[in-house]
């Protein structure tokens, strides 16, 4: 009998450590961790933390605010990236660490060259006479967003701020979830060849080279090539 117990209390503790490892993350430390090498850490979730409720507060009064104040015309930039890329980061790039590649908040108005929504993660390509070239510059228009441009590029929003790693992403998500639902909503069939958008919004230069932007704010211009 005393066996028979033994059994149940060893299959308890089991199935304990089981659901525990469901209920956290295993995440791999990166550059902004205080970890080394390939260590990984076990995260678990903080339900008091609430990332999309973060997002949602923070959004009119801070997160537009700060792009819409900081953006530089998109094809200023690109020229000056062009012409001295060390230099156009520094004066017009951010960045959080020394490691992580440069961000820019961006603004302007540009005839709409394609849109491809062959696949969820859609996108709009811009007609930048003399710099973009076939299909360089880019806008994500859902409803899958990629990257973590917007949150990377706010110096406000920062890793040591949160609890966690999961916390981190969280709002990275949650503010790519807030961009699908009420931004890119506005981007039916209305928008096409041809029309002239206006948009502001954070690209992440690479070593791609080519230029994917996130946007904040997207809206057709009104007038003639309104149709």
């Amino acid at each position: 009998m005393f066996c028979s117990i033994f059994r149940k209390i060893k299959l308890i503790l089991f199935l304990s450590i089981i659901i525990s490892l469901f209920s956290c993350t295993v995440v791999k430390h990166d550059k902004q961790d205080s970890g080394k090498g390939d260590e990984v850490t076990f995260y678990f979730e903080n339900e008091d933390f609430d990332a999309a409720n973060y997002v949602a507060e923070n959004w009119e009064t801070r997160i537009l605010p700060k792009i819409l104040e900081n953006a530089h015309d998109l094809d200023f930039v690109i020229r000056q990236l062009q012409s001295d890329r060390n230099q156009a980061e520094k004066s017009l790039g951010i960045r959080k660490e020394e490691t992580s590649p440069f961000s820019f908040m961006v603004r302007g108005k540009f005839p709409i060259q394609s849109i491809d929504r062959t696949s969820s993660a859609g996108i709009m390509f811009l007609d930048i006479p003399d710099l973009s070239g076939v299909n360089y510059c880019r806008v994500q228009i859902g409803p899958i967003i990629k990257k973590s441009m917007i949150r990377d590029a706010l110096s406000f929003i920062q890793f040591g701020d949160f609890s966690n790693q999961i916390e981190f992403a969280n709002i990275s998500r949650e503010i790519n979830f807030y961009i699908r639902d009420n931004v890119l909503n506005v981007v039916d069939d209305s928008y096409s060849a041809g029309k002239i958008v206006e948009l502001f919004g954070v690209f992440t230069f690479d070593k791609s080279g080519g230029i994917l932007i996130t946007p904040v704010s997207i809206n057709l211009e009104a007038g003639e090539n309104d149709g």
